[in-house]
């Protein structure tokens, strides 16, 4: 019956299985019968599988050593098993892999022929190569490697440098859950790029992610015994098969019957989406598909068949992956061969050309093309996948033993400097950290099984007699797991590695890089990185489960590839700093004061708590959360506490604040706005958010009523907050709160010039000009947006570029920042324009540092600004911007007449020019570039952020893209794009995008401060007093919209479906200070968003449900901008 069933189902294919099955049967029995004799001992294989009965092929290294089916217990620590009709002996034990591949490195020192890796490198490279040429390659990779820094300090300073970078990208996330596999690859493939070509990739590159995710595909790909599909009409068969084999019949039939016309199956995997989406689609689809005529093989049964390769559609996937890879590497080759220079090598590429050109002469051939492609390859993805899996494995951890990730903490306070990151030369001075890495390292087991190995002679070992030619498999995690050599080799345990004085030790049974002449080549950079990515990001954070997992619930068990990985998992990085000083403080009560204090302060004096007065001690608690600043206020401390002098004259001080707090208001005339009680020094601080001071502000609102008195440190603040409270004050009150407020980063900035901060009639004469000749350039007019929809066009031949794979979310930047460049410089640049891309990332991180606690710090306390460097690196920045727009600058004035202005700036240099003789002109050129300045900051990132979040609440609801799309499809002809006048007839569409900038809440506000001595609402608010207006508390008025804080469309829309403007609409605030750009932002936004989605639909990536996507918790910077995320543009019909 199980023969019928099977021939039921398996149709034509079945005579060509056959017939294969056939040669392998005849081939496996008499080789049985030549060697069974001389071969070490295991099981009796059958006909055809082999030992595939008794092997899970998803894990086959715990079938060969877990106890139950371990079979080193059965038949020693040297045995063999068939895979099929392939031949292996197996060797299990540290012993017994040190006595072979040490002892007998050359009898085991070739690689096995791997069908799947001869197929991919043609013997080229060094992993898979052989012989002499395997040899010389080796020989050549670690010369050339050591001379690139591997092992010196100049490798160690470009791994701090990605350290560092890695570090500002989790603490973009602000301690919320993120997944840290795509980071972490970008991180540590970043170095071994740094050494391969001589340079780094943004971690937000396309082209690097597209590299990443074909690599972790065939990671994923060349480790899975099977196409994760289910052979429905099987089940039958399977239930009645002999309980012996019914593993193997389960794995071997529902992969035989998979993956080939996938296609057929799945029409949503054919011809729509990337091959990453089908891979992810393949993946989910785990037993899900019916069985097809047409069979494929996965990898790892395609290496025991090889003869049936031409039903392998998983191993071509691989394969295809891999031309993907050469083809990029191909384009980088060339490039590095047009810019040669051999008295400049730039890294090993470079060194293999140069070796090239020298051996060309003598007719040798192993430095081929080949050989540097897979060369290459090998090290791009050797030194990205293990060194990053590691350090997953390592963060897991220590999550769920926060205990040991404490102690790691401790351990790093008393041997580096407050301020200082771990550098390679610490690593002998923390032996418990070092512990901990080696431990995860043995724990994780990355590579269990190795890499197979196969003997070039026959081989005498350990009285057996092993075959020239028989594939070797050193179980490196019997090593690993050795009872003989671990105490408790099933935990995680870092005593492992220390003796009973806690010092670091040596364990010979330690091998995850194994041993011997096949040894990684990188393991001397591994460790490098593996410490001091490890040290600096323990340096920098705690590592947390997300909120509502407990550590409890953390999965460590691996996910089957090619390496071991961890199962998907977030992470929360909390800083560091902030998580210490709330845990010391609060057990503080159960703690030695100095032991505390001296923990704080990583001094090396004993400074006294008692010394310490209560205002002293409260300045601690403030102290911003960076150890740098810790380090200097604690200097400043203990020195200041020893000068009796300076603690009366700041006793006096804290005297004299706490008289002014507590009577300033009683002896006050007028009534002011009320508000909560302010505290000596700090004011109020204790009761905002600094990160999110819309959300603070708001709850305040609820006690003290929409108008009221806060203050920040020394500063008086009055905050208005809902839409009856700003409208009244911005539009009734409007000179009255014109003014713009000192705030001390904005003075050095733009010392009260330029649009935003400027004053008094500086302020009008440069606003009214700035509208003027932004309406003289098209704002608003059928010019411009001509030029959106040049801009169009090129972003969505940019999007299409990306074939339907995921890419960022701040890939749609590029477009409208273009628009707002055209106007300021008259002229649009190529996305991969130098001078483009570095105006991106000089915008991108002055908006994160205008977003910084500690700049917020440093405008609260500016006289502290000695403490601070935040101000100074955004200074800095700012200057680099400056440095490009004074070229632009001295290129108009060069070439400027009346005839000729093309751009904002054209027009500010000829308005300057035709007041050169007047006496006192605000055009200077101060003025004119801090008003550039402000354009080139406010007016790209605010539309660029707008859109971003725009496509992602169209993934979040895919319901509503629908309904814009077909209201598109009505509404626009085919063929035509939609207009800024078609928005009339569109009123779902109006509506949405209107909801989507209520929503995001962009810019929370903007403060002012009164112009004049002013009397608002029966109080009494004084010239210069500082005011915010909180956009946010109108744009979610509980008042004004009937479900403020859910995305909502019907927001904007009558009972008929009919467009309604609501007044409470203030996304670019109102009144006279309301945003100059508001017309051409709205036009953007339109032509953009209908243009997009009337040629993509967008979802998530592969992996990531629409409930998946945050909105809640958006990245903190000067506008409150979506977290990083990426999306899929499917191309429509």
């Amino acid at each position: 019956m199980a023969i019928q069933s099977l021939l039921q189902y398996m149709g034509s294919s079945l005579l060509l299985f056959l017939a294969a099955s056939l040669a392998a049967l005849l081939y496996f029995v008499t080789s049985l019968k030549k060697s069974v004799c001389s071969l070490p001992p295991g099981p009796r294989p059958l006909p055809l599988i082999g030992n595939l009965n008794v092997v899970d092929l998803k894990k086959p290294f715990q079938s060969l050593t877990e106890v139950g089916s371990d079979l080193s217990k059965i038949y020693g620590n040297v045995f063999t098993v068939h895979f099929g009709p392939r031949k292996a002996v197996v060797l299990a034990g540290y012993e017994t892999i040190k006595d072979a591949l040490l002892n007998h490195a050359e009898e085991f020192g070739e690689r096995a022929e791997i069908p799947i890796f001869r197929e991919m490198t043609q013997g080229n490279g060094i992993a898979f190569s052989h012989g002499e040429l395997w040899k010389t390659m080796r020989r050549f990779t670690l010369s050339t490697l050591r001379d690139f820094g591997m092992g010196k300090r100049t490798i160690e300073i470009r791994i701090l440098e990605e350290v560092n970078s890695l570090i500002k990208y989790f603490e973009s996330y602000h301690g919320k859950p993120f997944d840290t596999k795509m980071i972490l690859n970008s991180a540590v493939s970043n170095v071994i790029c740094s050494v391969l070509f001589g340079e780094r990739f943004e971690y937000d590159d396309p082209v690097f992610l597209t590299l990443l995710k074909l690599m972790n595909e065939n990671t994923k790909l060349l480790g899975s015994p099977m196409v994760l599909v289910r052979a429905k009409s099987c089940q039958g068969l399977m239930q009645r098969c002999n309980r012996e084999n019914t593993l193997f019949l389960q794995q071997f039939i529902s992969a035989w019957t998979a993956q080939e016309n996938v296609e057929e199956l799945r029409p949503e995997m054919s011809g729509h989406g990337t091959r990453d989406q089908q891979c992810d689609l393949r993946q989910q689809c785990m037993f899900k598909m019916p069985i097809n005529s047409k069979t494929s093989l996965p990898p790892q049964l395609y290496n025991f068949y090889p003869s049936l390769g031409f039903l392998s559609g998983a191993s071509r996937t691989v394969l295809q992956n891999v031309s993907e890879l050469t083809a990029f590497l191909q384009k980088l080759f060339q490039a590095h061969k047009e810019e040669f220079n051999e008295n400049n090598l730039t890294g090993f590429v470079d060194a293999f050309l140069m070796k090239q050109q020298q051996v060309s002469k003598k007719g040798q051939a192993m430095f081929s093309n080949g050989n540097l492609m897979f060369s290459t390859l090998d090290l791009f993805a050797a030194g990205t996948e293990t060194t990053s899996t590691t350090m997953r494995w390592g963060l897991l951890l220590m999550m769920k033993y926060p205990e040991i990730q404490r102690k790691i903490q401790e351990e790093m306070n008393h041997v580096i400097e407050p301020g200082e990151m771990p550098k390679l030369e610490d690593r002998k001075k923390m032996p418990y950290t070092d512990a901990v890495i080696h431990e995860i390292q043995r724990f994780a087991n990355i590579v269990p099984m190795g890499v197979s190995r196969s003997t070039p002679t026959d081989v005498n070992f350990q009285n057996y007699v092993i075959p020239k030619g028989t594939e070797i498999i050193p179980l490196l995690t019997s090593a690993l797991n050795d009872e003989l050599h671990w105490k408790t080799p099933d935990q995680f345990n870092p005593s492992h590695f220390l003796d009973a004085n806690g010092n670091f030790i040596r364990r010979e049974a330690f091998i995850p890089f194994s041993i011997g002449r096949r040894a990684c080549v990188g393991e001397g950079l591994a460790k490098m990185e593996l410490f001091l990515f490890f040290a600096g990001l323990l340096r920098k954070f705690v590592f947390q489960p997300p909120p509502g997992v407990d550590k409890a619930d953390l999965d460590l068990t691996a996910d089957v590839g090619f390496t071991l990985n961890p199962m998907p998992h977030l992470v929360c990085a909390v800083p560091y700093e902030w998580w210490s000083m709330q845990y010391l403080f609060r057990y503080s009560t159960n703690l030695n004061k100095d032991r505390v204090l001296v923990a704080i302060a990583e001094s090396k004096q004993k400074a006294s708590w008692q010394k310490l007065n209560s205002a002293t001690a409260f300045l601690l608690l403030l102290a911003p959360p960076n150890q740098i600043i810790a380090k200097k206020i604690m200097s400043f401390l203990i020195s200041f506490i020893s000068d009796p002098t300076l603690i009366s004259l700041l006793c006096a001080a804290v005297l004299l604040a706490v008289v002014y707090f507590s009577t300033g208001y009683k002896n006050s005339a007028f009534k002011f706005p009320p508000g909560p009680t302010p505290l000596p020094i700090i004011g109020n601080l204790h009761l905002v958010d600094i990160r999110r001071q819309d959300k603070s502000l708001m709850k305040l609102a609820e006690k003290y009523g929409p108008i009221y008195t806060l203050h920040f440190g020394f500063q008086k603040v009055v905050v208005l907050t809902g839409y009856e409270v700003v409208r009244e004050a911005l539009v009734n009150y409007t000179e009255e709160f014109v003014d713009r407020p000192s705030i001390p980063i904005f003075d050095q900035i733009q010392n009260g010039n330029g649009l935003f901060f400027s004053i008094g009639e500086l302020w009008r004469t440069t606003r009214r000009f700035t509208v003027s000749s932004m309406r003289n350039l098209g704002m608003g007019k059928k010019t411009i947006e001509g030029r959106i929809f040049e801009e169009l066009h090129f972003l969505i031949e940019m999007i299409k570029s990306f074939k339907g794979e995921p890419f960022s979310l701040t890939s749609f930047n590029c477009a409208p920042i273009n628009v707002t460049f055209v106007m300021l410089f008259g002229e649009r640049f190529e996305y991969k324009d130098p001078t483009f891309i570095t105006l991106l990332r000089l915008i991108d991180e002055v908006m994160i540092l205008l977003g910084s606690p500690y700049l917020n710090y440093f405008n609260f306390y500016p006289f502290l600004g000695f403490l601070f460097k935040t101000h100074k690196i955004m200074l800095g920045k700012i200057e680099d911007v400056r440095a490009i727009l004074r070229q632009y600058m001295k290129a108009s004035r060069e070439d400027i007449n009346e005839n000729s202005v093309r751009s904002y700036i054209d027009a500010l240099i000829f308005k300057q020019q035709e007041e050169k003789n007047k006496k006192d002109s605000l055009f200077h050129d101060d003025n004119l570039m801090a008003s550039i300045l402000d354009l080139v900051m406010a007016g790209t990132e605010t539309i660029a952020t707008t859109l971003q979040w725009a496509i992602l609440l169209m993934m979040k609801y895919p319901e509503i893209q629908k309904k814009v799309q077909e209201e598109i499809g009505r509404t626009i002809k085919a063929g035509s794009w939609a207009t800024y006048e078609d928005r009339k007839n569109m009123p779902f569409t109006n509506a949405v995008l209107h909801e989507v900038q209520r929503f995001i809440t962009l810019l929370p506000h903007v403060p002012r401060c009164t112009a004049v001595d002013t009397h608002f609402r029966g109080y009494f608010l004084p010239k210069g007093i500082i005011v915010i207006p909180s956009l946010t508390s109108v744009l979610l008025d509980k008042t004004q919209w009937e479900t403020p804080h859910q995305f909502n469309p019907n927001h904007f829309l009558d009972a008929e479906g009919n467009f309604v403007k609501k007044g409470a609409f203030l996304p670019f605030s109102t009144g006279r200070r309301n945003c100059i750009g508001e017309s051409l932002a709205k036009m953007e936004l339109f032509v953009f968003f209908v243009g997009l989605l009337q040629t993509f639909t967008f979802q998530p990536q592969p992996g990531v449900s629409e409930s998946d996507l945050d909105l809640t918790v958006p990245q903190t910077t000067f506008t409150l901008r979506p977290q990083p995320q990426a999306t899929c543009a499917i191309l429509r019909e």
